[in-house]
């Protein structure tokens, strides 16, 4: 859920953030607890692993609330199977949490966008909610961080709705630097939600850039998988002019609805596009819901970042962009069911679409259904398939009953990419082959970064040789997968994604041939894993997988030190970056995983690892490491290590000489010593 900051004065200070890649669920586990049961709902405690909980909104004919409900009023069915329900009750006081989303907010649709978020923080006042503001503009960029001030809420509305640009501008930089400045010097909850905020919108920035996806795609996505493990019912309203798309990738809505089913979040649309009543009859014919509501057509186009002469195209596919409406026409589909729509997403998530122009109406009667709704309890007939959504059926036997839910729910929990694409598809199957395919090679890693409470993030990074892809140039992509599976074989976390190599630069020089990278952020509880890798050439030719157990260690309290990484080479970075893991002085760590060195006389040893002081200690840390060379001990070195009482966390980039040593196998240990405490890393690498 979007967990609450107190309400500070924010920093009137300019911040043109925009984000780096690095990915992190929006959760926090407790450190010794599991991860979260498959398909668990909203406060639903589920014993029973294969136990589904979803939430049932319920209405009588007249739209009026349902409090005497019981199981002998409705029937439901999982993947079309008839299951007796084990639970039915009110939700009651449970954890909720409302992200008002602003998209393309105009003239002339400013001010009835406000009204409406204002009437439904009326009617939602008092019941404990945390409500978070967002404006997409490039990407998705905070304007309030969650609170449970709903005065601080009007504030932040009032800003991104009516606000000059340069007034508006100031909030949302002001809002952006203070996550940064949380992530440095905060504790507790509050640093952990900063981590986890950021994470949200660097993912949006992240996979704005990818072709297939659009700024608004992106947004929506990175809400909706940003909550997959988070206690508690989420809604997402969003303000807008229809959802514009990538016209070559409509599946991609499909993810944004398996995302949010996943992470029990429903979407509500407030659409101000232009009435078009005979396009909007066609396309709702047949939907006794919808049959008054009159839709019409969204301008397309790319949206832009900035203003004026020197505004920038945000995100590749410039002039190949659709928008729902023109794809509910295309589909062939009502809006209500099809996935190539707006209206379709939301009502898949358990969500509404409405114009805004009925907003006022629709606000209150989204509030009424969060204030109240029923969680139905059933053991799934299967344990199923994981990435597949398992649909929902809900029939009514009272006479004048209104049931509604989502269209269904995933049997377990995990996963960063929610469908399965036909690349994604053939990587499974390698992973899946009694022999793991070794044509294509690659090197992978689990990044650790001391896993201390100011730093407990990890990342996945993926390296495959570009001289070992048959087709060159920007035609040399992968395709990459990378799974986390706990001990009991359940997917944890699933990445995925297409990857094109990108120019070479930065310093130190290159390491061998130039790579084709993938990174991406995440959080998890302490404890044992198996990761699997699998990367194929973009033209489906070679493919290579590995296997390999990792750990996650549990929360250090105090002195800590991260992975100790090899670095390939230094890439520039702006404020972009700034709260990348892999950022240092001279600017974006890229990582040699394949941990070889050219034999050379200038040759060197680049080392990068975050140093996490103890904070208790009165003495200074004390930083030194020692080489062997065939278990044999080279030498020992003092490392100079620089204290800044302000950081927690020292992100440490040192150069060792290594032109006098011999070729062979090596081994660099890192020492950390204060207070009578000792850490280290190692580090294994060949110089040949």
């Amino acid at each position: 859920m979007l967990h609450a900051f107190p309400v500070r004065p924010q920093v009137p200070a300019r911040l043109a953030l925009v984000l780096l890649p690095f990915l992190l669920s929006f959760s926090t586990y407790s450190q010794t607890e599991p991860p979260p049961a498959a398909a668990a709902a909203p406060g639903a405690a589920v014993a029973n692993p294969l136990e589904v909980t979803v939430e049932l909104t319920v209405h009588d004919k007249k739209g009026g609330a349902v409090p005497d409900l019981t199981p002998a009023d409705l029937e439901v069915f999982d993947a079309g199977a008839l299951v007796p329900l084990t639970g039915l009750r009110l939700a009651g006081n449970t954890e909720e949490s409302v992200a008002f989303v602003f998209d393309r907010v105009e003239a002339g649709i400013a001010k009835t966008d406000r009204d409406v978020a204002s009437q439904f923080l009326a009617a939602a006042e008092g019941h404990g909610y945390h409500f978070a503001v967002f404006k997409i503009e490039g990407r998705l960029h905070l304007v309030q961080a969650p609170t449970t001030d709903v005065e601080a809420v009007k504030v932040a509305i009032q800003a991104v709705t009516m606000a000059k640009r340069p007034d508006y501008l100031k909030v949302t930089e002001a809002a952006e630097k203070q996550l940064t400045d949380d992530i440095d010097s905060a504790a507790g909850q509050r640093q952990a939600t900063a981590k986890m905020l950021m994470a949200m919108l660097i993912d949006s920035q992240k996979t704005a850039t990818a072709a297939q996806f659009t700024p608004s795609v992106a947004a929506l996505l990175a809400l909706s998988r940003s909550q997959w493990d988070a206690p508690g019912r989420k809604a997402i309203l969003y303000f807008s002019q229809g959802l514009d798309w990538n016209k070559s990738s409509p599946e991609l809505l499909r993810d944004i609805r398996d995302a949010a089913n996943r992470a029990h979040a429903s979407i509500y649309s407030f659409d101000a596009e232009a009435q078009d009543t005979a396009a909007a009859q066609s396309m709702i014919a047949g939907s006794a819901v919808a049959a008054s509501r009159q839709m019409g057509s969204i301008p397309s186009g790319p949206l832009t970042q900035g203003a004026g002469p020197t505004a920038q195209e945000v995100g590749p596919g410039a002039g190949s962009e659709s928008n729902e409406y023109v794809g509910r026409l295309e589909s062939g589909e009502g809006a209500l069911n099809s996935l190539k729509s707006l209206a379709g997403v939301c009502r898949s998530t358990g969500g509404a679409h409405v114009l805004v122009n009925d907003g006022k109406r629709a606000a209150n009667e989204i509030a009424m259904d969060l204030n109240s709704y029923y969680l139905a309890s059933w053991i799934s007939p299967s344990s199923g398939d994981e990435s597949k959504l398992r649909p929902i059926g809900v029939k009514p036997l009272r006479k004048g009953l209104l049931v509604s839910t989502r269209a269904g729910y995933f049997p377990q929990r995990g996963g960063n990419v929610a469908s399965v694409s036909a690349a994604e598809t053939k990587l499974l199957a390698a992973l899946a082959a009694p022999e793991l395919p070794a044509a294509l090679p690659l090197s992978a890693a689990l990044l650790r970064y001391g896993n201390t409470p100011d730093n407990d993030l990890n990342s996945v990074l993926v390296q495959v040789p570009l001289d070992q892809l048959e087709t060159q140039g920007h035609q040399g992509g992968v395709s990459v997968l990378v799974q986390l599976k706990d001990q009991s074989g359940a997917v944890v976390h699933k990445f995925s994604a297409d990857v094109a190599p990108r120019q070479a630069g930065g310093e130190p020089g290159e390491v061998g041939p130039e790579i084709v990278s993938f990174r991406r952020q995440f959080s998890a509880p302490p404890g044992e894993y198996v990761m699997e890798t699998a990367a194929m050439e973009a033209s489906g030719g070679k493919t290579g997988a590995q296997r390999a157990n990792v750990e996650i260690p549990a929360v250090a309290k105090g002195l800590a030190l991260g992975d100790v990484l090899l670095v390939r080479r230094i890439d520039p970075a702006g404020s972009s970056e700034a709260a990348d893991p892999l950022r240092c002085a001279k600017g974006i760590v890229v990582p040699n995983l394949s941990a070889h060195i050219a034999k050379t006389g200038t040759a060197k040893i680049d080392l990068f690892f975050d140093v996490h002081p103890d904070p208790g200690a009165v003495d200074a840390p004390i930083l030194s490491a020692e080489l062997r060379h065939d278990d044999e001990l080279v030498g020992k070195l003092p490392l100079k290590l620089n204290v800044d009482p302000e950081r927690k966390t020292i992100p440490y980039l040192t150069t060792l000489s290594a032109g006098s040593l011999s070729a062979g196998e090596y081994e660099m240990k890192v020492i950390l010593s204060q207070g009578g405490k000792t850490v280290s890393r190692t580090l294994s690498f060949t110089l040949e």
